[in-house]
Order: C-alpha cells, then sequence, then structure tokens
C-alpha cells in the first residue's frame, strides 16, 4: 500500500482534472479507479482523487475489482484525515479556461532572466 499525496499550495502548482470523467466518489469528491494487471497475474490498483489544492494517489499491490475489495479500498481512501494547506493563506486555485482540444489553457509563466556567465 502506497499514498501519494501533493499539496500544490506548497509549491504553487496546479492541476485539472475533469470531473465528468470521474465517475467514482471519495468523501462526495470525483475520483477515478485505474486498475493494471500484468499477464503473470500480478496487479496494481490506483485511486486518484484531489481534494481543494490537495492530490492523492492510493496504490495498492492487488487488483482489488477482481478480489471483490474495492469497498474496502474506497473506505480506506475516504478514511484518511481531512487535508490542511501547507499555505493557508493561498486562494482556490480558480477553474481553468478550456481550449478546443478540451485541454486547459493556463496564464503564461513569469519570465524568466538569464544570468550571462
Amino acid at each position: 500500500m502506497t499514498l501519494f499525496e501533493h499539496d500544490m499550495s506548497a509549491d504553487g502548482t496546479h492541476a485539472y482534472r475533469r470531473p465528468e470523467d470521474e465517475p467514482e466518489r471519495i468523501n462526495g469528491l470525483p475520483a477515478r479507479l485505474v486498475v493494471l494487471q500484468a499477464p503473470s497475474g500480478k496487479a496494481v490498483s490506483v485511486l486518484s482523487w484531489t481534494e481543494g489544492r490537495r492530490a492523492y494517489e492510493l496504490w495498492m499491490d492487488a487488483n482489488v475489482v477482481l478480489e471483490k475489495k474495492q469497498a474496502q479500498f474506497f473506505a480506506l481512501a475516504a478514511s484518511l484525515p481531512k487535508s490542511i494547506p501547507a499555505k493557508p493563506d493561498e486562494p482556490e486555485s480558480e477553474k481553468p479556461m478550456l481550449g478546443s482540444d478540451g485541454m486547459p489553457v493556463f496564464s503564461a509563466p513569469p519570465a524568466v532572466i538569464q544570468m550571462e556567465k
């Protein structure tokens, strides 16, 4: 079992996930379950979701669907404590505009000054 947690308020990054592409729910939040299994039978199940400015991925070395452990896997994810931002004064990120390709369009990054040697 592995839990990955990315606090985007700490590093100023942004992520966009289309809620309509995430049919699962963790504490009412859109989530995605992906199960990968090799012909040998080895498998990994990955449940991912975002809560505010924090992104989560919960990994388990098993096929939770075939082993009928999906409900337990989701219950474990839902039992995680509510996140507390590393930078609580940072405002929630605005929903990005979508381009014609359906991908988010973010504003340009700040200019970088090149230093000569």
